[in-house]
């Protein structure tokens, strides 16, 4: 799973939200959020901890789909 590099400003940070808040959000499941990863659907950040975050601009642009 690619992910891209950690968010440099503080700005961009604060519009993370985590794995869990993704999946919600979408109402979906943790495998299928990975899928979307592998499917280039939404892109994560890599924290330096190895945990992954998701702009939540992109997950409400999922919402938007048909």
């Amino acid at each position: 799973m690619k992910t891209n590099e950690t968010p440099a400003s503080p700005e961009e940070f604060a519009n993370l939200i985590t794995s869990a808040e993704t999946c919600a959000l979408l109402k979906i499941s943790r495998p299928t959020l990975h899928r979307y990863v592998r499917q280039k659907l939404l892109h994560p950040f890599r924290l330096p901890g190895g945990r992954l975050r998701f702009r939540k601009s992109d997950v409400v642009m999922i919402l938007a789909l048909p």
